[in-house]
């Protein structure tokens, strides 16, 4: 699940920054912030960088990423590769 919009909208606020102010160190409009933040789009991939440079956060972070798989995660892709292995084996 993409987590951006909350992240731009909770690091944006907790900053006391107006999406106007954002929107100008972006160089973009206060309506592409608001659809940022109501997830109705999403910023440009090139944007990624200059917004976690704002925030001074990492892309990860701006991103929600994390390289820790959660136990049902895990889960699941343990059946997919069983699933794969067995495939591969019977056919």
């Amino acid at each position: 699940m993409i987590q951006i919009s909350k992240t731009i909208k909770q690091e944006r606020l907790s900053r006391g920054m107006t999406q106007e102010a954002l929107a100008e160190y972006l160089n973009t409009t206060k309506t592409t912030i608001s659809k940022w933040e109501n997830a109705t789009l999403y910023p440009d991939i090139t944007m990624l960088p200059k917004l976690a440079r704002v925030f001074n956060i990492s892309v990860d972070d701006l991103l929600n990423y994390s390289i820790t798989m959660t136990d049902e995660e895990i889960k699941k892709v343990s059946i997919s590769l069983s699933k794969m292995i067995n495939r591969t084996f019977v056919d």
